[in-house]
């Protein structure tokens, strides 16, 4: 039973804020809450990089969100996401 109640707390958990999605070169805001600026900013970065097609999750952690991103973007973009994310959020 404790088994269960660990995984059902992991779910919750982990239930994005938001969630941006790349599709075609294109970035959208795609469930939850996130500021225009962020997905605009991110655009701009997909456009410049060259990224088809991916995810961008926020995700609830302590007192704030913490972005995870989905294989397809690379990891040299990472840290430029979460530079934007900190400035329009």
């Amino acid at each position: 039973m404790w088994h269960y109640l660990g995984a059902l707390f992991h779910i919750s958990f982990r239930q994005p804020a938001f969630s941006v999605r790349i599709y075609r070169q294109q970035a959208s805001a795609f469930s939850g809450q996130v500021p225009q600026a962020f997905v605009k900013a991110c655009q701009e970065l997909i456009d410049s990089q060259q990224i088809q097609q991916g995810l961008i999750l926020g995700l609830h952690r302590n007192q704030g969100i913490r972005l995870e991103f989905s294989r397809s973007i690379p990891a040299s973009v990472h840290q430029v996401l979460r530079n934007l994310w900190q400035m329009y959020s």
